[in-house]
């Protein structure tokens, strides 16, 4: 439970310093929980950053672990954006477009080409009325970053400060199940933790009232950016069922089910950069196939070779007779660099049973 406790001064001394030293995306950036991330958007009236990457991408990792982590971007998102990051995952859902009432369901993978991703690491941004501003394309210098992203709007220059204001359970709880950098902290706490916390966090007191929660903060000549207060008990326990399922993954692909591929099909069928690959042998593709696959036989001397030609940006369903051959073929896939792999681990086996 993300609930500060009474603890010694020393304790609290040592506390503080972890908080200090905290310098991760991961700290502040939502992951793979798209919807989630504009209903907090919408509550706290933040713009909101939407990045596309993908678990292959180099250019992905150098942009978060350099530029998302660089102290003054990490100020600087954080006290403007509600920031999510997305991949290509088929069975997770989102709405499109974001400031339409009769905005459409879609799959990740879809909303890639909704938002007319080509290459990653993308981010788009959009401002506190969730309509389109721009959006940086690659990795970036830090300061180069930060100028880029105030030139697309001039609500993105200044910040104002936020005041105290209530919240409901729900809310409450579905921020404490999304942004990473929010606290549950008792009122009967709040004395004792209120200097050790920072203004960048939100903060959800609960057992108290706005009154006496801002009478404690001015008392200590506190600024905190976003502070809520729930005046009940919020029996918080981390929402493990709503966290990503990574088991379906291995390595930098994603095994998918027979449902899931049906669903990948339908959303690629009239898509120019989206091919399956059957790896069978020609005799075992003759005997039956998935229709517009592409045979290539997995134990043909010029296999790899074959396979590297291939677009590396272009979507890619992966599949054999039972996932053996397929298996050793996206890993072949994830060296060579390609970045969007569906790999189909049931194989045809699976796709003509009943």
């Amino acid at each position: 439970m993300r609930r500060f406790l009474v603890l010694s001064v020393l304790t609290l001394m040592v506390f503080s310093g972890l908080f200090a030293q905290k310098n991760d995306y991961s700290d502040y950036v939502i992951i793979n929980k798209y919807d989630d991330a504009v209903r907090v958007a919408e509550f706290t009236g933040k713009p909101i950053m939407v990045l596309f990457s993908m678990a292959t991408c180099k250019d992905c990792d150098d942009f978060k672990e350099t530029t998302l982590m660089d102290e003054d971007v990490m100020t600087f998102l954080k006290e403007r954006f509600i920031v999510v990051d997305i991949q290509p995952y088929p069975h997770l859902r989102g709405r499109f477009p974001l400031n339409t009432e009769d905005s459409e369901i879609f799959s990740y993978s879809e909303l890639f080409r909704k938002y007319g991703v080509k290459r990653t690491p993308t981010a788009v941004f959009f401002d506190s009325d969730f309509s389109y501003t721009n959006r940086t394309i690659g990795v970036f210098d830090s300061e180069i970053y930060i100028e880029t992203v105030r030139g697309f709007d001039q609500s993105f220059v200044d910040t104002s400060l936020r005041v105290v204001n209530v919240i409901t359970e729900e809310m409450a709880l579905l921020m404490l199940n999304t942004l990473p950098n929010t606290r549950l902290i008792d009122f009967n706490d709040l004395h004792t933790v209120v200097k050790s916390l920072n203004r960048l966090d939100y903060h959800i007191i609960d057992n108290g009232n706005i009154k006496n929660v801002k009478e404690i903060l001015q008392e200590n000549g506190i600024a905190l950016n976003n502070v809520f207060v729930y005046e009940s008990d919020i029996n918080y326990v981390s929402d493990k069922e709503s966290e990503m399922d990574n088991s379906f993954i291995d390595g930098n692909w994603t095994d998918i089910n027979r449902e899931q591929v049906i669903e990948v099909l339908s959303e690629n069928l009239n898509s120019d950069d989206f091919f399956i690959l059957d790896v069978r042998t020609a005799d075992e593709y003759d005997k039956g196939s998935i229709e517009n696959s592409i045979n290539m036989d997995f134990f043909s001397d010029d296999f790899k070779n074959k396979l590297s030609k291939y677009d590396k940006t272009a979507t890619y369903l992966v599949m054999c007779q039972s996932g053996g051959r397929s298996t050793r073929t996206v890993k072949l896939m994830e060296e060579l660099g390609f970045e969007f792999i569906y790999h189909y681990k049931g194989g045809y086996s699976d796709w003509v049973q009943e």
